[in-house]
């Protein structure tokens, strides 16, 4: 279904923030049903403490990066053109969702002990991970003007030196 949202976001269909809804809702529902379904494993209290501290700091980092960074809400709630921001999470790396994914599932498993949920979580950022490289190398550069450009200066998935020293500098909590 996001696949769908990016195709749609290519011909600027109207209501595409449509079909990103129901991607996402169907994922949820995987999610959920995976973590309350099927065998338990057991895991110390602190291990289960330490799973709902990555749960929030993942949950938060994710709903952040690809709902409430305002450059990010404009796209989804305004009519028009498509906005690449380079700022905040997006000075960190092109992707900054992908971390807070990971580190949300991870948390998820271990507070939920649910052995579906841990056999489920990685083939789920596999292909996390595909749709990923398919908008980064196709998609994104037809739907934003001047991403050639920021992908060679910010790094894919995961932060080095200097897009750490451009996240502090751009971040909003700076202003």
């Amino acid at each position: 279904m996001l696949l769908l949202y990016d195709l749609a976001s290519l011909k600027k269909m109207k209501n595409r923030h449509l079909i990103a809804a129901i991607g996402y809702a169907t994922h949820a529902g995987a999610i959920l049903t995976a973590a309350l379904g099927g065998q338990v494993l057991h895991f110390s209290k602190g291990v289960v403490v330490t799973g709902w501290f990555l749960v929030g700091l993942g949950f938060w980092w994710l709903c952040y990066c690809l709902f409430f960074f305002p450059p990010i809400t404009r796209n989804y709630v305004e009519a028009g053109e498509l906005v690449l921001t380079t700022e905040g999470p997006y000075a960190l790396t092109r992707h900054p969702g992908f971390l807070g994914y990971l580190v949300f599932i991870t948390g998820l498993v271990l507070v939920s002990g649910s052995f579906l949920l841990l056999v489920c979580a990685p083939v789920w950022a596999f292909f996390d991970l595909l749709h990923i490289i398919v908008q980064d190398r196709w998609i994104f550069r037809q739907l934003f003007s001047g991403y050639e450009k920021y992908s060679r200066d910010v790094p894919m998935l995961f932060p080095n030196a200097k897009s750490f020293r451009r996240f502090l500098e751009t971040a909003p909590f700076k202003h």
